[in-house]
């Protein structure tokens, strides 16, 4: 879109099918509202389309939990991507770079139950990093130690569809040494 007339175009239907029909995130959230005969159909064809190897997704029990973690997969490639581009960027100006993971609330409670985390391999990537890499994750399940709350109950305190004000402010707090450690030189009131 060039131009803010150009939004309009978003109201023709013809126009939005021939501009995004070969969209492969499309195919997947069509697939997924069609339902479970749909994804069965088309889970090759979207793997194919992002370059996952179908094989990747064999231990799921669903052809909707195939397609969703074909999605994952497609995405964490192109988060590992970015990041690199980003190191680059980084090297080649002089700049410092420091990653922080930040996760809905449902992301977090499942964490803090113990499930199994749907980027274990982007965080098992980022532990070989020289920089700063901050899950927030493992800051909500140290601090949720203290409580004795169900984890929802304690998660709501936090969150609001995205971080409540209390959120923010947690956030803030609980990155604000590694922040001061990284730059440099510090704030001056941390001098």
């Amino acid at each position: 879109m060039k131009s803010p007339e150009d939004v309009y175009k978003l109201c023709d239907e013809k126009f939005v099918w021939e501009t995004f029909k070969n969209d492969p995130v499309l195919k997947v959230v069509l697939a997924l509202r069609a339902g479970e005969k749909t994804c069965a159909k088309l889970a090759k064809t979207i793997a194919d389309d992002f370059g996952i190897p179908i094989e990747t997704v064999s231990g799921c029990q669903t052809a909707i939990e195939k397609v969703q973690k074909i999605l994952t997969e497609a995405a964490l490639f192109a988060t590992k991507n970015i990041i690199s581009w980003t190191e680059q960027f980084a090297g080649e100006n002089n700049k410092k770079l420091m990653i922080i993971l930040s996760f809905s609330q449902g992301k977090v409670a499942k964490d803090m139950r113990g499930e199994p985390r749907f980027d274990q391999t982007l965080v098992d990537w980022l532990k070989a990093k020289s920089y700063p890499v901050i899950d927030m994750r493992d800051i909500f399940r140290a601090d949720y130690k203290q409580y004795n709350l169900d984890v929802n109950t304690y998660l709501n305190r936090y969150y609001i569809g995205h971080h409540s004000p209390a959120g923010n402010y947690f956030a803030a707090q609980a990155i604000k040494d590694e922040v001061v450690k990284w730059l440099d030189p510090p704030p001056l009131s941390y001098r």
